[in-house]
């Protein structure tokens, strides 16, 4: 879709589905997110990609579509969710930052998956499900 062109791509795999995802790397992309957004895919979504694990907090500002947020963290070859919110709401545009709450782990990821409301009961995705991350080799420079 026209819309990734902005941002990288990959592939997040869980052991029942996966979620094709716009990568959000940098400072800008992370302050920019979905906020904007137009609606996701059934299995698309935004993974954030920070250097180090954190308790990294998110908030809906500019969101118009409610989500499900998983927190990630693991080696490589073992990530796993550590985090979930699910059906976070998104909140009318005119809303003060002051007055959005902000979603935050319980235990610190390094990789941060946005996907629409309902994505992780549907798939049967619960804190400590496996999942692996697969940049895709054809948008690596």
């Amino acid at each position: 879709a026209a819309e990734c062109e902005l941002f990288g791509s990959a592939v997040v795999s869980f052991p029942t589905v996966d979620v094709r995802v716009e990568l959000a790397e940098t400072a800008v992309d992370h302050a920019r997110g979905l906020g904007g957004h137009a609606p996701l895919g059934m299995t698309d979504g935004m993974i954030f990609v920070f250097q180090t694990p954190g308790f990294y907090a998110f908030w809906m500002k500019g969101m118009t579509f409610n989500l499900d947020i998983m927190w990630i963290d693991g080696t490589a070859d073992n990530l796993r969710v550590v985090h979930l919110a699910s059906d976070v709401p998104a909140y009318p545009t005119e809303t003060p930052d002051g007055r959005l709450p902000t979603y935050s782990p319980t235990r610190p990821g390094r990789y941060v998956l946005e996907v629409n409301a309902g994505f992780a009961d549907m798939h049967g995705i619960t804190v400590g499900s496996p999942a692996s991350f697969i940049r895709d080799v054809d948008t690596q420079p």
